[in-house]
């Protein structure tokens, strides 16, 4: 064990170093209110696909007159950064999103299926603690394979280890930043047989 008077208590001012926060209160964690969430049908041929087959991606996909199209979902304060992108895209339903302790994860759900809802970590074009946060293609590709890595070896995890599965990453051709992926609500969690406790709130 180590002793009060062996820690070196020193403060290293690099720590206290003042860290920007932009975001709109509105859409913040600590006001813990729903709001709006639009939708986009984008054309797959614009767009990076990384997936994991569940029963939730096939809701974000269809097949319309012009092909193949996934459901993009755009944070409210991420609208301006994907005006150029979204141009001519045909808009998809509206969602209702809540915060949660990330200020780019959010609790999703909708009027047709509220009994369904999913996690969506989405690019938020907001400097939130001196860092902006939206999400580069290098991290949705690695979220998707961890998750299929992890799937693969169930059988060799005991029965408690309990994943948030992120089954679909999509990423704008032609962006180094602005992916989103869709994170999966078990159903252990879902019938309020387990909780889930962010790893950084501990």
């Amino acid at each position: 064990m180590i002793s009060e008077r062996a820690v070196n208590r020193a403060i290293d001012p690099k720590i206290f170093m003042e860290l920007v926060n932009h975001q709109d209160p509105r859409y913040g964690p600590e006001r813990a209110e729903w709001f709006d969430l639009k939708s986009y049908w984008v054309p797959a041929s614009r767009l990076g696909v990384y997936q994991v087959p569940t029963e939730l991606i096939k809701k974000f996909i269809r097949q319309s007159s012009h092909g193949l199209e996934y459901l993009f979902l755009v944070h409210p304060e991420s609208e301006e950064f994907y005006q150029e992108f979204m141009r001519d895209i045909p808009r998809g339903p509206v969602f209702k999103a809540l915060s949660t302790a990330s200020s780019r994860t959010l609790l999703v759900t909708s009027e047709a299926e509220p009994e369904q809802p999913f996690f969506a970590k989405l690019s938020l074009d907001k400097e939130i603690g001196s860092v902006v946060r939206t999400i580069s293609k290098g991290e949705i590709a690695r979220s998707v394979g961890t998750t299929k890595i992890l799937q693969s070896s169930r059988e060799f995890l005991p029965p408690s280890f309990l994943i948030l599965p992120e089954t679909l990453g999509l990423m704008p051709m032609g962006m180094e930043r602005g992916g989103m992926l869709l994170r999966e609500i078990p159903k252990e969690v879902l019938n309020n047989n387990s909780e889930v406790l962010p790893m950084f709130a501990l």
